[in-house]
């Protein structure tokens, strides 16, 4: 479980599985790679390159199409802190959910559940949903999956409890959310074994929750700390629960023109006051990160958060988003840690090789960023979730007041407004969604690009582009179980019509139409049989893309179709329903 491995091959499924759900927190997004890169990756088709033509700039495309289409059959969610992400960012797929986080001081977990057909993964890493934090950082990640036998079903469902917590101070009335991680829940591993998931909802701060897992009687011996952040001022706040205890913090090295650099963010008068090494970071450690293609590894921004204790011959460490900070280790920001156990030996291969030891007279201390500021402006809803199938758009407002007039719009159309005071606490709408996945909203002269939360993707308007499939276009795509509904028309356009150019239906003779029908009708009779999870799948069966209804429409309005597969296919349908 402690494999090392990029990030991308961490989410990256099985061969021949599906996701089913996911979710995926971090404290910076950027959407941009998050749809060329991470999405197609975790929905296993084609990614694009990071600096390269995107879908956004494909919008008719096969690729388009096919991400469309893959996150309908699975739920996502993206769980973000809202004083980091830039509102003037547009989502392009309307088929997963973004949520903004607003109360924590920082919300700064970084934790990826992914559900594929027959694999449960739970990733705990330090790397935010960036091209940095996956390709240019030194990361640390830990990774436990089913599929390879791992045992980590107490830290799963800890982690599910820690975003259902967050879900129920933020959003407690999405439905969207609430479903996706009652998904997660139903298929993570049932067994109790596995390391612990430390996180910033339990009673005690996360520091003192791995020190809880020490022996009665023992005390730490050897700490060491891996870490880009330190408290401000003269004291590392942390530091108090080690009194007397050798620390190890490691540096990585710069260079200056032709000599060596060691930097670290805390004040001199902090590091002199400790019984302190500093271990220099071997170049060629990567954890988590991106693979280079040099033979000599790239200079790295060291960004892991790892911090390791020893008693005896025993170790514990702490992997995931906590900085050694006091608001990361107790408590103000809301963090989430894996904690392993094990021999010293075990725990120490854990950390960075060190290159080489270095005095504290050569390290250059840096001012610790100051972290504590926050946007002037942030977007005035929490959430903005839409029923397609009663055609409702409800708005959830921040509990702050307006300094100026504000309204929320849609297509150039103002849907709710008001003027300077008091946001209503909830709004509901009449609404029907579009190609835009996102709202407008405007406070005075600021503005925002705030996505839309979509119940039941099933019933969305049709995928673009396939408006025009007749039913028997419908039944061929039931007969070959294809979820990739271009790709498939593509397909079957090219294989049967040539060079010719010819229409499915004036190049299938008779007999294969019936056949196809056939096999179509099994299909529907295997649908029907099999147990209903949810609401959403018996309406996606009955009013979906794919759905009865679609089908029965079809043979209603083709007027090409042939009597006797008409009557046939009805009489079919009636029987099995």
């Amino acid at each position: 479980m402690t494999r090392q491995a990029t990030l991308l091959e961490a989410l990256s499924p099985p061969d021949g599985q599906r996701l089913r759900a996911a979710v995926l927190t971090t404290f910076d997004l950027d959407t941009r790679y998050l749809e060329n890169t991470v999405l197609p990756t975790i929905l296993g088709i084609e990614t694009v390159a990071p600096d390269g033509e995107g879908p956004q700039d494909k919008m008719a495309s096969r690729h388009f199409l096919e991400m469309r289409s893959r996150l309908r059959e699975a739920n996502v969610a993206i769980l973000a802190d809202a004083k980091r992400y830039d509102f003037n960012s547009k989502k392009m797929f309307e088929t997963y959910e973004m949520f903004f986080v607003r109360t924590a001081r920082k919300f700064h977990p970084k934790l990826f559940l992914l559900a594929f057909d027959l694999d449960f993964r739970l990733i705990v890493a330090s790397a935010n949903l960036t091209e940095s934090g996956f390709h240019r950082n030194l990361e640390a990640v830990w990774i436990g999956s089913t599929a390879q036998g791992d045992r980590f079903g107490r830290a799963a469902r800890a982690a599910i409890d820690f975003i259902d917590g967050v879900r129920k101070k933020e959003w407690p009335s999405s439905r969207s959310l609430s479903g996706t991680l009652s998904e997660l829940r139903r298929r993570a591993p049932k067994n109790m074994g596995g390391p612990d998931l430390l996180h910033s909802g339990s009673s005690k701060c996360i520091l003192d929750q791995l020190l809880s897992h020490l022996p009665r009687g023992r005390s730490v011996e050897e700490l060491h700390v891996v870490s880009p952040f330190f408290d401000r001022g003269d004291r590392l706040g942390p530091m108090g629960r080690f009194k007397g205890t050798k620390a190890h913090i490691y540096v990585r090295e710069e260079r200056l023109g032709s000599k060596p650099a060691y930097r670290l963010q805390a004040s001199k008068a902090a590091l002199s006051k400790l019984d302190a090494v500093f271990p220099v970071i071997d170049p060629k450690w990567i954890a988590g990160s991106g693979v280079d293609d040099e033979d000599r590894p790239r200079p790295r921004t060291l960004h892991a958060k790892l911090v390791a204790i020893r008693a005896g011959k025993r170790g514990w460490a702490l992997l995931g988003s906590p900085n050694f900070t006091s608001p990361a280790l107790f408590g103000r920001n809301a963090e989430a840690a894996v904690a392993l156990a094990g021999s010293w030996r075990e725990i120490r291969d854990l950390l960075p090789p060190a290159s080489q030891i270095v005095d504290l007279r050569n390290i250059t201390s840096v001012e610790p960023e100051d972290d504590e500021s926050s946007p002037a402006w942030a977007p005035f809803l929490t959430l903005a979730e839409y029923d397609p199938l009663k055609h409702k758009l409800r708005l959830e407002f921040s509990p702050t007041r307006s300094k100026s007039g504000w309204s929320v719009e849609y297509g150039g159309r103002i849907m709710v407004s008001g003027s300077k005071g008091a946001f209503p606490r909830s709004k509901a709408v009449s609404f029907v969604i579009g190609t835009d996945p996102s709202l407008l909203l405007r406070e005075g002269s600021n503005t925002a690009v705030f996505p839309i939360v979509v119940i039941d993707k099933e019933l969305l308007p049709s995928i673009p582009g396939m408006e025009d499939l007749d039913y028997r276009d419908i039944l061929g795509y039931f007969a070959h179980g294809v979820p990739n509904l271009a790709s498939f028309m593509e397909r079957t356009k090219r294989d049967l019509g040539g060079e010719k150019g010819l229409e499915p239906a004036d190049a299938v003779p008779y007999m294969q139409q019936l056949s196809t029908l056939s096999r179509a009708l099994e299909g529907i009779r295997r649908r029907l049989a099999a147990k209903l999870r949810c609401v959403s799948e018996a309406r996606a069966l009955f009013s979906g893309d794919l759905g009865i209804g679609r089908v029965v429409d079809g043979m209603k309005r083709d007027r090409d179709l042939d009597s006797a597969f008409r009557r046939f296919d009805l009489l079919e349908i009636a029987a099995l329903i």
